[in-house]
């Protein structure tokens, strides 16, 4: 009896601890998530729309709308909670972006009464959002056999090819000419670099930029190498300087951030808390300095556009009621048909920005621009299979230079499509890279998460 009695204590005693192990992320995330969701409001009327020059504010919010949404912030924070909490795999970072950076400032917009933001909208990304999280819990893993040495060979090779390719192509096109370190004069150097570049350059950039430098620099990091680091970082610099394209200029900063937290198993606190950090800095910098430029790059380009974005598209397709796409402007177009004669992203930027500037949408957004609400729990679906693979693939990799390596790419999924972000900005050879990253020296693989 006494065993008996001592085996039921310890079972409870598990069954206690696996709860608070469960509770803690969520406790801990979801004060965080409510907190960013207000912040998100007042920066953008108190600031933003002044330093922007932004006046699409007035919608007025009221009744039920503001309090659902908030309660869209805690379901999706709680999910994203315990979907970290549970697994140690890259694909954590991907759906804790996809959280600090579609889920809250949505729901935000609603709040601080943007003009074209609906609840509705809002609400169905949020629970798509979770829906994914769903699928990729309900779904057996994915098991990839280990890279061989001749697999890690011919990626190194290709890489090496590839990026003398791309500076290649970028000096003799008359990069050097034009590098430049003014963040000012970026788009006059991103304007010289777009009129002539050499083949295929438009997607090997990206790849160059998003994931090879990156991969080099973590490399780097996980043999503790400075040699390496360093050389990622300068060609890091050459290329942002060749090409004019800010991004590339803050992914050091990015992959440290990362490294920091991207093990931790309270990453979703972690990451929402980060983004808090950023907004405070940015704001100080901007009392400090006076520098309008430091809040617009850091807090509206990031953090606000992507979100009006989104919503210029569901104005468009669900609320004035034009066409779907069905997918006529992705690979299968031309087994649908076609109702636009220019890419959507040019039709949007001319209705809602009055210029032909490209204005592309991440993942929900464009679901719903194909199939409307029915496309969102599809590509719910379909971003729960991508996380998949991104675990199988970083199995045997460092937690943190995993996570760190799908980092951008991952960001590129908040204003992209998912095809085009798989293709366009590396996502796909972010996958195959980090399965043929070969553990460290005397690092666990495949490890759990640690708080």
């Amino acid at each position: 009896m006494s065993i008996a009695a001592d085996f039921e204590r310890y079972a409870a005693q598990m069954r206690e601890r696996n709860l608070r192990l469960l509770l803690t992320p969520v406790l801990l995330s979801v004060p965080l998530a409510l907190a960013l969701h207000w912040l998100i409001g007042r920066v953008y009327v108190d600031f933003i729309v002044d330093l922007s020059g932004d006046t699409a504010v007035g919608h007025g919010a009221g009744g039920l709308e503001i309090p659902i949404t908030y309660i869209a912030t805690v379901v999706a924070t709680a999910a994203c909670a315990l979907y970290c909490a549970n697994r140690a795999g890259p694909s954590r970072m991907m759906v804790v972006i996809q959280l600090v950076a579609v889920v809250i400032p949505l729901q935000a917009l609603v709040a601080a009464q943007f003009e074209l933001a609906r609840p509705e909208f809002a609400v169905i990304v949020a629970l798509a959002f979770v829906g994914s999280l769903g699928f990729a819990g309900l779904m057996p893993d994915l098991i990839l056999p280990p890279a061989s040495s001749r697999a890690r060979q011919v990626m190194l090779l290709v890489g090496v090819l590839l990026s003398a390719y791309v500076y290649g192509a970028l000096i003799v096109r008359g990069g050097l000419g034009r590098f430049s370190f003014d963040l000012t004069a970026v788009y006059s150097v991103r304007e010289e670099f777009l009129e002539g570049y050499a083949p295929l350059i438009g997607y090997l950039v990206p790849w160059q930029g998003y994931v090879l430098n990156p991969a080099l620099m973590l490399i780097g990091f996980q043999r503790r190498s400075l040699i390496l680091v360093a050389s990622g970082v300068a060609l890091q610099v050459l290329l942002f300087g060749m090409t004019g394209f800010r991004a590339f200029l803050l992914i050091p900063v990015l992959l440290a951030g990362i490294l920091l937290i991207g093990r931790r198993r309270n990453l979703a606190a972690g990451a929402i808390a980060a983004v808090i950090g950023v907004i405070g800095i940015a704001l100080l910098l901007y009392a400090w300095l006076a520098e309008p430029l430091i809040p617009v790059l850091l807090v509206d380009r990031v953090i606000m556009v992507p979100a009006e974005v989104h919503y210029w598209y569901y104005d468009f397709f669900g609320v004035h009621g034009e066409p779907l796409l069905q997918l006529s402007q992705s690979l299968l177009g031309a087994f649908a048909s076609a109702h636009y004669t220019t890419p959507i992203a040019e039709v949007i930027g001319w209705k809602y920005l009055g210029s032909a500037a490209s204005a592309n949408v991440g993942l929900f957004a464009d679901a719903f621009a194909n199939f409307g609400f029915a496309g969102c729990a599809v590509y719910a679906l379909l971003f729960a299979l991508v996380l998949k693979v991104v675990d199988a693939a970083g199995r045997n990799t460092d937690p943190r230079v995993a996570a760190a390596l799908l980092g951008m790419p991952s960001f590129q999924l908040v204003n992209s499509s998912l095809l085009t972000t798989l293709l366009t900005h590396g996502l796909a050879l972010a996958v195959v890279v980090l399965w043929v990253i070969p553990p460290a020296p005397g690092a666990f693989a495949g490890a759990k998460a640690r708080a």
